[in-house]
């Protein structure tokens, strides 16, 4: 795997790049510089590193062929070294003709990368609010580094026997849990909730991380990396010069660049770990996508009708495998409504529980007001706490 970096230099500063940044512009040989006058070669050159400038393209080449020769001159030393580093000022996602050249000659060829390491632009050092924006990563990267030596702390001999015992498998329950602690504030618009779960979530990221990283196989570094990396391949229209004209086609552009990636024999899959009503919904939109799908929702409401039918029919045989493979396929059909609608039908679902508990609550606290318990009320007295419940909005 041939691979290219594009670092973002910022305003030009060593205390002024991504840790990321300073990482690879010491350690990836050939390093290509756009400007011999920048003020970060003294610290490299302290550092032992010899980067190879592209000045001299500037000032004695044609105008119009200077982004061919110096993509030309990267790409090659690539091809020689296996791996090459491109730094320029400011942002490489930025306006710049010679990345992008760069971008598009990889993605034609096979078994090559590029990792793009963003960099603050000069006019990006002030936002529109005034803040400033150097003082924003600084304090980004001493709050992520504080959190990764904590858990490092919290795993190493003299941590918490709690953390120290734990595993991948033995985490999964709580990543799981967070996940849907997050989006249950999501629900409840409650922004303070939200920030604190997510903070949880982050802290599964972290921990698995550092579970993997004192086994050698992959850091926190390497998950951010191959996120920033799968986000700039996916969005061909953003980072790249393909153009994509609404959401929908991104959609189906992200698919189709997923199934390349993950190099896929069937272009129908997905993994059986999601719930069944996510799984079965995502299904339903691989199909559609590739055209097996009704013309209108008309055909998916008939289909429910259709299922609902044979589900009467086996009901009274007592052949219960059957009945569970209709109650299956009604579902199923139901789903499939919902993906038409454009209702998520696993939050739905999560809504409509939510919802039964909060009147469920309701009639509780009525029972347990009038002295009783739930066994001294038959189904239609309750229902009349349910009515109650239900208009009050709960």
């Amino acid at each position: 795997m041939k691979k290219i970096y594009l670092i973002g230099l910022g305003p030009g500063e060593k205390n002024e790049l991504t840790l990321r940044a300073w990482d690879l512009l010491k350690n990836v040989q050939p390093l290509f510089i756009h400007d011999s006058t920048c003020s970060l070669v003294q610290e490299l050159e302290r550092e032992g590193v010899k980067p190879e400038f592209l000045d001299h393209y500037i000032m004695n080449g044609d105008i119009s062929k200077i982004s061919v020769e110096i993509c030309k001159r990267v790409l090659d030393a690539a091809e020689s070294k296996g791996k090459a580093a491109f730094a320029v000022p400011g942002n490489p996602l930025e306006d710049n003709d010679t990345v992008r050249l760069i971008i598009d000659s990889v993605k034609k060829k096979n078994d090559w990368e590029v990792e793009i390491v963003p960099g603050i632009s000069p006019q990006e050092d002030l936002n529109s609010t005034g803040f400033n924006k150097k003082k924003e990563w600084d304090d980004l990267e001493k709050a992520l580094t504080l959190l990764v030596e904590s858990m490092a702390k919290l795993r190493g001999p003299e941590g918490c026997p709690w953390d120290r015992k734990q595993s991948h498998k033995s985490l999964k329950p709580y990543l799981i849990e967070e996940a849907y602690e997050a989006v249950h504030a999501i629900d409840q618009s409650d922004m303070e909730g939200l920030c604190e779960e997510l903070g949880d979530i982050f802290l599964q990221i972290v921990f698995h991380s550092q579970l993997a990283h004192e086994r050698g196989e992959f850091s926190l570094q390497d998950v951010i990396q191959k996120i920033n990396e799968k986000i700039t391949r996916r969005h061909p229209h953003v980072f790249g010069q393909e153009i994509i004209k609404d959401a929908e086609a991104v959609s189906l552009k992200w698919s189709e660049i997923k199934l390349k990636e993950k190099n896929k024999k069937n272009l129908f899959s997905m993994p059986v770990g999601l719930p069944a009503l996510k799984r079965a919904q995502k299904i339903q939109q691989q199909a559609a996508r590739h055209g097996f799908d009704w013309n209108n929702v008309e055909g998916a409401w008939l289909k429910i009708k259709e299922e609902l039918k044979e589900l009467e029919s086996v009901y009274n045989t007592g052949h219960r495998d059957k009945i569970e493979e209709e109650i299956g396929d009604l579902i199923f059909a139901i789903v499939n409504v919902s993906r038409f609608l454009k209702i998520d039908a696993e939050l739905a679902l999560g809504a409509t529980a939510e919802k039964f508990l909060r009147r469920l609550d309701y009639i509780e606290q009525k029972v347990k007001e009038e002295g009783k318990d739930f066994k001294d009320y038959n189904l239609k007295q309750l229902d009349i706490f349910w009515e109650k419940a239900k208009n009050k909005g709960l």
